[in-house]
């Protein structure tokens, strides 16, 4: 990462750790990993970012197709980890 990471992105990466928390009944440790994963990845522009960021995608699906979170909150927790990366990707 060339530069360290704006306010914007710090509060993403925090808002990240407090739905994981939120949720961490409905969700298995190895699933709040990988969320948490996904935003550390984005957040210090790791080279697995785009890898990390797909397990996230299925993983959002698995469980609202699961119906173990509603689609809203799926949307939050992709989101605030999207929200870590330097880039602008919640248009995507």
């Amino acid at each position: 990462m060339s530069q360290p990471p704006d306010d914007s992105q710090c509060h993403a990466y925090f808002r990240t750790r407090e739905i994981t928390a939120r949720m961490r009944e409905r969700l298995s440790s190895s699933e709040q990993e990988l969320i948490l994963d996904a935003s550390d990845a984005l957040l210090f522009d790791e080279p697995d970012g785009e890898e990390k960021l797909d397990e996230l995608f299925a993983l959002r699906h698995a469980l609202v197709t699961e119906s173990r979170i509603s689609p809203d909150e799926a949307t939050e927790i992709l989101n605030a980890v999207l929200g870590c990366a330097a880039l602008d990707l919640t248009s995507m």
